[in-house]
């Protein structure tokens, strides 16, 4: 009872200290708590958050940005390695990305990758180091390889399929321009000089990449290649070699001066052989490419440059058509300068001095043989005649021409117009009948008898004929 009336006698005078403490915090407290004027602080920092004073600085790193851009504009990023730079080029089973990235580094230019070539990877070995110049073309070749190649679009690289290629906007390369020897796909026109575009085409679609094109326009005899550029570089190295000078056959008239036409011809056929595999090239014969190798081996080059068509003689002109290359036609002109000499006593008209006989009674002869000696055309008739129309040819066998022989009483001569051929045959006939005459000698004495005595000593002679 005595704790408990004291806990109560300490509880009222708890509360009571409490109410009378109440009054003397009260007056403490009033003139500290203007609880109204709380929030003028929320008011003045508002305005001043407006404005943010940490994004106020931002402005100056903007323009520093919009300063750069010029820059960036004009490519200059920063200072990409040399061309001539050596580095390590070393990768093992890389993400195409990251060569994309690391190429990009190395040579400051930008690409653009599609999704497909994310799955890919790369693997290159170089014991040494390589130039920045040999890694972008290594680079390339891994592009290329896995079927793509670079495009340029604005100032990026775009990689496309090597499929789709073609239709891009590729490097073009006009005719006598260098073709850079590397793996990216470009284009070249090259204009053909001496061989046919759609010939050409033929020959050179089977050197051509997988994905490369070529196509001939004939009006103006151009071939359009895009492939890589190494292709390209051999195609432009085999069309050298194709599209030679007049390497095709040609026609070339030759006049022939001194010997005829026709036996000229004759003998250069006899000398080389004619090529006629040329005129059907689709089914050859194997005759005639033995034909075509004994050329080369008398002209002494290949079939493909030495060939002979046809030699024709145009007796009207008398002038060798000779139809060959260019090559061939240089050695058959070498060979009729040798033959189409001058010789001794060649013409057409003969003088020939009758030294026993009559040249009156020799050029009727002769006239009669010559007259005898060209054919007579028969349309029928009897049995005779027609084995006088067959012994016609072996007659007129014996001169190869007209022959006319006309006498010069004057000074006993003949007068024959001939060819070199008929007039030695004509001499050999006229040397025959010029032969000496046998004659009579006869020897006449006339002497006088007298019977004076002389002194006189002398002695006489004489001759006949």
């Amino acid at each position: 009872m005595v704790v408990g009336s004291l806990l109560l006698s300490l509880g009222h005078g708890a509360i009571a200290q409490q109410d009378e403490a109440k009054p003397k915090t009260t007056p403490t407290r009033l003139p500290r708590a203007p609880v109204p004027l709380r929030p003028a602080p929320q008011v003045t920092p508002e305005p001043q958050a407006e404005p943010k004073a940490a994004p106020k600085a931002a402005p100056d790193e903007e323009d520093e940005l919009e300063n750069d851009l010029p820059q960036f504009e004009t490519g200059v990023e920063f200072k990409a390695m040399s061309p001539r730079t050596r580095v390590t080029f070393n990768l093992e089973e890389a993400a195409l990305p990251d060569l994309v990235r690391l190429i990009s580094n190395m040579t400051g230019r930008r690409f653009i990758l599609p999704t497909k070539l994310r799955a890919l990877k790369a693997t290159v070995f170089a014991p040494t180091k390589v130039t920045v110049a040999e890694a972008y073309q290594a680079f390339l070749s891994v592009l290329e390889v896995n079927g793509f190649t670079v495009v340029p679009a604005g100032r990026y690289l775009k990689i496309v399929e090597t499929t789709q290629a073609e239709r891009q906007t590729l490097p073009l390369y006009e005719d006598g321009s260098t073709v850079p020897a590397s793996d990216r796909f470009i284009t070249r026109i090259h204009f053909l000089e001496h061989t046919s575009a759609e010939d050409v085409t033929s020959l050179l679609a089977r050197f051509m990449s997988r994905t490369g094109n070529l196509t001939s326009y004939a009006p103006s005899n151009m071939l359009i290649i895009t492939d890589t550029g190494t292709q390209i570089r051999r195609m432009l190295r085999l069309i050298a070699a194709i599209d030679l000078p007049r390497s095709g056959t040609q026609t070339w008239i030759e006049p022939v001066h001194y010997a005829n036409a026709s036996d000229l011809a004759t003998r250069l056929l006899e000398i080389f052989a004619v090529d006629t595999a040329g005129a059907k090239p689709k089914t050859p014969a194997r005759p005639a490419a033995k034909k075509k190798s004994a050329v080369s081996a008398v002209l002494g080059g290949s079939a493909s440059h030495t060939t002979i068509r046809n030699i024709i003689a145009d007796e009207r002109t008398n002038s060798l058509i000779i139809i060959a290359t260019e090559r061939a036609y240089l050695r058959i002109l070498e060979m009729i300068r040798q033959l189409d000499v001058a010789l001794e006593g060649e013409g057409r008209i003969h003088v020939h001095y009758v030294q026993h006989g009559a040249a009156v009674d020799i050029a009727s002869a002769l006239t009669a043989l010559v007259g005898a000696a060209r054919p007579r055309p028969t349309a029928g008739g009897t049995r005779g005649q027609a084995q006088r129309a067959a012994a016609a040819p072996a007659t007129a066998s014996l001169f190869e021409g007209t022959v006319a022989v006309t006498a010069y009483e004057p000074s006993n001569a003949l007068v024959i117009t001939a060819s070199l051929h008929d007039y030695t045959a004509l001499k050999r006939v006229i040397e025959r009948l010029d032969a000496p005459r046998k004659q009579v000698f006869i020897d006449a004495v006339v002497m006088e008898l007298g019977v004076e005595r002389s002194s006189e000593l002398g002695f006489a002679f004489h001759g006949g004929a």
